[in-house]
């Protein structure tokens, strides 16, 4: 195998100049390569897409008044255009309409319903999905499939030419090469042979002629000065042992020294980067709940429009049941690391503890082992908390999660719930696993802290369930066997006697909300799902809405009339929903202001939320608490000066 290492100073030379530039070279055609792919590909598809659009104008009238035959012969003017292959129309309802299908092209595969806008490259064709609309009604899709074989073969000869160019440059480099390392290593291998001769025969009085003002011209007249002072000073050097020596120590103190400030140089380092650490999960957490929640509201005031509006209310209350199912799952989701980076509104409620721990062994049995036992010992009487019950899950998982982990061989969990008699509720989770050493146990509450393989956990665990519970009021304690097993304890603050209700049976009815009297609601939304959506619920619930998808286009609309009430999100394009909001309040003192969001970031909104001065509604949220929210801000009418 050749090693570079063992090749003379000629061939290294040779080698690293043609190397570099076959590097360099290879990196600049392949990105050519790949950036002249993409553009042929997304000019193709923008011809395509004004293709599409086209039919799909032309086609609107056809798909109104369904005629088919017309549709046809929108679709046969395609065969003008060689690259496309096939295409079809649907109705709003997604049926087949029409369709066109060029000679030869092979046969059709199965039709598929359209959903919604979409271009995909697969198997040498370019396919694209376009939805049709008349006067912002969709009445219809269409679908066109164009062949890419053009763009493969003009892929193949340009890199056919970028290659011959490439080894042409190399073999330029090459000779260039070879040519000019000569007029560099001439002065080095005469350099070279001094200093062998020097080692040899310890001849201090050698002095090699320099050739030249460059750097090697520069190295050998630092040679002949080192030679010099050789001469000069060998005999000092000799009588000079002890001051060496002593210069020796001073210089092994120095390295200590530099070798500790390095040491806390490291320390503050981790420090940083355990903080840095902390604050990537914080933002992370907003910006996950953000997103996600923006889509969970969607879906969730599309489930309102269901239940209230369609034909058969059977089948639509249980799509709405389901939707909301789904969105209050996909709400969960986002909760631990919510928690941790301390952004979430906490959703608080009187609620048994008993009843959520039977709640969430329903989900956790799913993640215990089978080799594990889990056993529950609640109490008989009512355990009343106000805690929010996805965080108090979300305690409980975490508890049951790190026990399973302490018994990769199985053992038993008991699960426990009780009063201690001085106002406090209690929550245990015992495992029979190897139990905690003592030297680690101060430390496993600190994030990132685990002793576990990195594929089970991250070390955020009983973090998160330490700052659940500060939230809460509570705290937690651990006891530790080692070889025994570990019981970790939560207490929370007993409320008085009262009624707790299941989150399903809180469900309100639909026809019982708050309606309007007519009140102007301002809403700024940039989802357009979420905006459209939210304006048509208050809109059937009696209030005269206008929707919004900025601060900047709030501001454009005219003073007159005023509006009662702005529902705006925190988390906006341009102008945040804060600052929107302040400048709106100025237009119209009597304003009230709901802002809305998956999490509360802004410090700011924050303070003014638990001040009052503004309502804040928690994303995802139902119609009956949109329509309770709304309706409370406008009876209290006060205006949201403190933002």
């Amino acid at each position: 195998m050749l090693n570079l290492a063992d090749l003379s100073l000629r061939r290294k030379l040779v080698f690293a100049m043609t190397a570099t530039t076959a590097v360099a070279l290879t990196v600049a055609f392949v990105a050519l390569v790949l950036f002249d792919r993409h553009q042929a590909r997304a000019e193709m598809a923008h011809q395509l897409a004004s293709l599409a659009e086209v039919v799909g104008s032309n086609s609107s009238a056809a798909l109104m008044f369904s005629d088919a035959g017309a549709g046809r012969e929108i679709l046969d003017a395609l065969r003008f255009h060689p690259s496309v292959v096939a295409a079809n129309l649907y109705t709003a309802a997604g049926k087949p309409f029409a369709s066109y299908r060029r000679a030869g092209a092979g046969p059709a595969p199965s039709p598929v319903r359209p959903n919604g806008k979409g271009v995909r490259f697969e198997d040498g064709r370019l396919f694209l999905a376009q939805e049709i609309f008349y006067r912002g009604e969709k009445v219809g899709a269409v679908q066109v499939e164009a062949d890419t074989s053009e763009l493969a073969t003009r892929q193949a000869r340009y890199g056919a030419v970028i290659l011959l160019l490439a080894l042409g440059s190399v073999g330029t480099t090459l000779l260039v090469a070879t040519r000019l390392q000569a007029l560099v290593l001439r002065p080095v291998l005469r350099l070279a042979a001094a200093a062998k001769d020097v080692a040899r025969e310890r001849n201090y009085s050698l002095r090699v002629a320099r050739v030249g003002r460059d750097e090697i011209g520069d190295l050998t007249a630092a040679f002949n000065d080192m030679l010099g002072e050789i001469e000069a000073r060998d005999e000092a050097l000799r009588s000079a042992g002890e001051e060496l020596k002593r210069h020796i120590g001073e210089l092994e103190q120095e390295v200590a020294e530099r070798k500790h400030a390095q040491e806390a140089l490291r320390h503050s380092e981790a420090e940083l980067l355990q903080a840095q650490k902390m604050e990537a999960v914080g933002l992370l957490a907003g910006g996950v709940a953000h997103d996600f929640n923006n889509l969970l509201q969607s879906i969730l005031s599309q489930a309102e429009l269901l239940r209230s509006d369609a034909n058969d209310p059977g089948k639509v209350e249980a799509a709405a049941r389901e939707l909301r199912q789904y969105a209050n799952r996909g709400a969960a989701l986002t909760r631990q690391l919510l928690v941790f980076a301390r952004r979430e509104a906490v959703k608080r409620e009187r609620l048994d503890l008993n009843d959520a721990v039977r709640e969430g062994m329903r989900l956790l049995l799913r993640l215990v082992p089978a080799s594990n036992a889990v056993n529950a010992e609640l109490a008989d009487s009512e355990l009343p908390v106000d805690a929010d019950r996805g965080q108090l899950f979300q305690v409980l998982m975490n508890l049951v999660v790190n026990a399973t982990h302490a018994m990769p061989d199985g053992g038993a969990i008991t699960i426990r719930t009780g009063s201690d008699g001085h106002g406090k509720v209690r929550l245990s989770v015992e495992d029979s696993g190897h139990g905690i050493p003592e030297k680690i146990r101060e430390r496993i509450f600190e994030p990132f802290f685990t002793t576990k393989d990195t594929e089970k956990g991250s070390g955020l665990g009983l973090s998160v369930v330490h700052g659940i519970l500060l939230q809460h009021g509570g705290q937690i304690e651990v006891e530790s066997t080692v070889g025994k097993g570990s019981t970790f304890t939560i207490t929370l603050p007993l409320l008085g006697a009262g009624d707790t209700r299941r989150e399903n049976e809180a469900v309100a009815d639909v026809g019982g909300l708050d309606a309007g009297r007519g009140e102007r609601i301002l809403v700024i939304e940039d989802e357009d799902g979420a905006r459209e959506t939210l304006r048509e619920i208050l809109t059937g619930l009696g209030y005269e809405a206008v929707a919004v998808a900025s601060g900047e286009a709030a501001g454009l609309l005219p003073a007159e009339p005023a509006f009662d009430l702005l529902l705006t999100d925190l988390m906006l394009p341009g102008i945040q929903g804060v600052d929107a909001a302040r400048g709106l309040v100025d237009r119209w003192p009597a304003l009230s202001v709901i802002i809305m969001s998956g999490y509360a970031e802004d410090a700011v909104v924050r303070r003014a939320i638990n001040a009052g001065e503004v309502q804040f509604l928690q994303k995802p949220f139902d119609m009956a608490a949109l329509a309770r929210e709304v309706r409370a801000a406008l009876d209290e009418r006060r205006p949201a000066a403190g933002i």
